[in-house]
């Protein structure tokens, strides 16, 4: 009996060209890990920011390695994605939804720590 895949059940992740189960991990967990890692050292930032001018400037740059890291993972999701979808080399269904779920996690992660660090550079940290 072969179940429900076509040629009988795929090979485990990480043998037969699949990637490892911590692959699959880091890029459907990386996206929304690093965003909140973002939202959590920017607010904690934020007093900083108010005594000491410089400050501002390392969000900045916090948010742009942030943004630089989710990013990669969705790259990285991207190539997973384009590997084993039905027309890849490799084609695997529960790779290719695995990985289209992780693109997915990893852009709308990128667009929250975007759109949370570009107030940074409009408005003042401490206005009062």
């Amino acid at each position: 009996m072969s179940g429900p895949w076509v040629g009988g059940p795929p090979p485990p992740a990480g043998t037969g060209g699949r990637p490892s189960i911590l692959t699959l991990s880091w890029l459907l967990g990386a996206g929304p890990i690093v965003w909140i890692v973002h939202l959590s050292g920017s607010a904690a930032l934020v007093p900083l920011a108010c005594e000491h001018p410089w400050a501002t400037s390392v969000i900045n740059a916090f948010t742009v390695a942030c943004a630089a890291l989710i990013g990669w993972a969705g790259a990285w999701s991207a190539r997973v994605l384009a590997r084993h979808r039905p027309e890849g080399p490799t084609p695997d269904e529960v790779i290719a939804v695995l990985a289209t779920l992780a693109l997915l996690f990893n852009v709308i992660s990128l667009l929250v720590t975007v759109l949370e660090g570009a107030p940074v550079l409009v408005l003042d940290a401490c206005p009062v």
